[in-house]
């Protein structure tokens, strides 16, 4: 039977269903995960410091020059120690010691599977990139990082 159209069903082009990345989409879902399973291995090998922040010492970088100079958490003071500690499990130490810094590891994690799924199965979703480029997400990582130093002076040592 042929359609009203004047086209039989085979000779109708496939379409790409809606669930379905394609294979430059798959790539980038590879590639996307194989970051951030990096950046998670990278922090789970750091040792905390049990002081709440410096931890980003161990990657050959120069103490906070805010701390030093000021005795006054920076604004992402802590976040390396925080990260760090939600690496190897310790997510309520993670909270107390810089929320900001558990809100990257939780999000890394989201966005490993996330793109993991995109890589493996096809899954179509939103691309991190472009979630990123939206105004509310901006202002909510504003927000959070504000509340995150405020934290982190009520907890100052």
């Amino acid at each position: 039977m042929v359609p009203m159209s004047g086209r039989s069903e085979r000779s109708r082009p496939r379409q790409r269903s809606a669930s379905s990345a394609k294979t430059h989409e798959r790539l980038a879902g590879v590639l996307v995960a194989l970051i951030c399973l990096a950046v998670m291995i990278g922090l789970y090998q750091l040792e905390p410091e049990a002081r709440g922040y410096g931890t980003h010492g161990q990657f050959a970088s120069q103490p906070c020059g805010w701390v030093e100079q000021y005795d006054l958490p920076c604004p992402t003071c802590g976040v390396t120690t925080s990260a760090s500690l939600a690496a190897h499990g310790s997510l309520l130490a993670s909270f107390w010691t810089q929320p900001l810094g558990l809100l990257i590891m939780l999000s890394l994690s989201v966005v490993f599977w996330q793109q993991l799924g995109v890589a493996l199965f096809g899954w179509a979703t939103m691309a991190p990139g472009r979630m990123l480029l939206q105004r509310s997400t901006w202002l909510a990582l504003i927000a959070i990082t504000l509340f995150s130093w405020g934290w982190k002076f009520l907890t100052w040592t």
